[in-house]
């Protein structure tokens, strides 16, 4: 059970990078304005995919099935940050850039409290979604 454990964080880690890599990208399509959209649906239906191969993650070979689940909750996972980021980004730093603010001030007086909530909020969330595909993993076979 610790390997299936492993893999399943392993796969929740490589998809939160892939994201982040992804994400910088991303942020420079102005003339996409359903973006959003389609990746808050985009995560709940592979939260739901995560959650049947969390059940089912026994019959695929070398814990693979872990690591694929691990993979698919992840963009569920980071969706109360990403809601509250959605267009905000350049706006704000901009504004604080001009009022004089270094980036510790930056970090320190605008986004840690715009973002700890939602910060917290995702974590509370990977944990029940990893947790929840480990108890589906383990009940469901014998």
């Amino acid at each position: 059970m610790s390997l299936a454990a492993l893999a399943l964080v392993a796969g929740w880690a490589t998809c939160l990078i892939l994201l982040a890599v992804l994400s910088r990208g991303a942020s420079r399509l102005t003339g996409f304005f359903h973006l959003n959209t389609i990746f808050t649906h985009s995560a709940y239906a592979a939260a739901i995919a995560a959650l049947w191969l969390g059940s089912e993650a026994s019959h695929w070979p070398h814990y693979s099935g872990w690591f694929l689940s691990g993979f698919l909750t992840a963009p569920f996972c980071i969706l109360p940050i990403c809601q509250r980021l959605a267009g905000k980004v350049a706006g704000l730093t901009r504004a604080a850039s001009g009022l004089g603010a270094g980036p510790r001030a930056r970090l320190r007086l605008l986004w840690f409290p715009l973002l700890r909530g939602p910060i917290l909020l995702s974590g509370l969330i990977s944990l029940a979604t990893l947790t929840s595909c480990l108890i589906l993993g383990r009940f469901t076979h014998v």
